[in-house]
């Protein structure tokens, strides 16, 4: 009896031992073998929503406002129907009186001298150029001036344009009454703007174009 039992005492130590795999045959339910099933588990990653699209912002920039009093009004207006709304923002701006100089080329008789007179100032490097009519110096049609530059104040006018003297020998600095305005710039997504504006701006007689990078005053 007693060689029975530990016969059958070796023969389940053996079976045991096979199970777990002592023998060279690793089942499935050893941690070895689980490891070896995972493939690049380096490899996984988590997948997230991507985020939302932003969104296209319009600005337009109101001007032509008969008195200050006119814009602030609109404001109010404007502030009364859009407001609350985070992406709708109404800014105004009042533009003081005051005596401004251009650096600019005067006297330019036609467009075509005027455009020729550009062309030669982009290809000298002066990019941010404007065409205007000198309707203080003639009748409609009249002389036009390049503008290049515009300073507030006299000396430095003078000292940009001494600095620039050896490519803008032609230019000249122009004194001009600039004259008190408002502007009031509107800004809100694009989908929607001139369904919400239209109305709004339709019973005033203003000029709207789009507003300068930044939202600066000219």
């Amino acid at each position: 009896m007693r060689t029975i039992f530990l016969f059958l005492l070796m023969a389940n130590l053996v079976a045991l031992a096979w199970t777990l795999g002592y023998f060279g045959e690793a089942q499935s339910g050893r941690e070895p073998q689980r490891m070896s099933s995972q493939l690049h588990p380096e490899a996984i990653q988590l997948l997230r929503e991507p985020p939302p699209p932003p969104i296209s912002v319009t600005c337009q920039r109101i001007s032509g406002f008969a008195s200050p009093l006119a814009a602030e009004a609109l404001k109010i207006e404007l502030d009364a129907a859009l407001g609350g709304k985070s992406d709708w923002k109404v800014a105004l701006t009042t533009i003081e009186a005051a005596t401004e100089y251009w650096v600019g080329i005067p006297a330019l008789a036609t467009t075509a001298q005027a455009d020729k007179k550009k062309a030669e100032l982009i290809a000298a490097k002066y990019t941010d150029l404007k065409l205007i009519e000198d309707t203080s110096s003639g009748p409609t049609g009249g002389p036009f001036v390049i503008l290049i530059a515009k300073f507030a104040d006299e000396a430095a006018a003078k000292k940009y344009l001494a600095t620039q003297s050896k490519t803008l020998r032609t230019a000249r600095v122009l004194p001009r009454e600039r004259e008190a305005k408002s502007l009031l710039d509107i800004s809100g997504p694009a989908k929607d703007f001139e369904s919400r504006t239209k109305d709004l701006l339709a019973p005033h007689a203003l000029t709207a174009a789009a507003c300068e990078a930044g939202n600066g005053t000219p």
